[in-house]
């Protein structure tokens, strides 16, 4: 027999076990969070190959569409007339819809909102 061998006494083996098996089911958990980022990876690559062949199509059909349109000198073209904006459309200008709020915006106003019940409890 191989005399380096020795062993060493635990204390308290079960919740040296419990430690150990909640390590492994935090290494399985983030083994599963990267198998997904891998899949999401790959998914976005072939979004953005899919995407350049479709840009590719597109540029090549702006070229034919570009050879089949008639040469115009920018000088022979008729200059539009200023039209003067209506008294409706100016009113319609100055009542303008609400801006809507982004993700970021809302998150700052439930925060904010969040900080003034907090001071009005202290």
């Amino acid at each position: 027999m191989n005399s380096d061998i020795f062993y060493v006494g635990i204390e308290n083996p079960g919740a040296f076990r419990r430690s150990l098996l909640e390590c492994s089911k935090d290494v399985i958990h983030f083994l599963q969070k990267y198998e997904k980022l891998k899949s999401i990876k790959a998914q976005k690559h072939a979004h953005l190959t899919e995407l350049k062949l479709i840009y590719q199509d597109l540029a090549h059909l702006m070229a034919e569409l570009r050879a089949e349109m008639p040469r115009v000198e920018p000088g022979s073209l008729p200059k539009p007339k200023a039209e003067t904006p209506k008294k409706e459309e100016k009113h319609e200008e100055t009542h303008k819809a609400p801006k809507r709020l982004t993700g970021v915006e809302k998150l700052e106003a439930e925060l904010g909102r969040i900080e003034e019940k907090l001071r009005s409890i202290s």
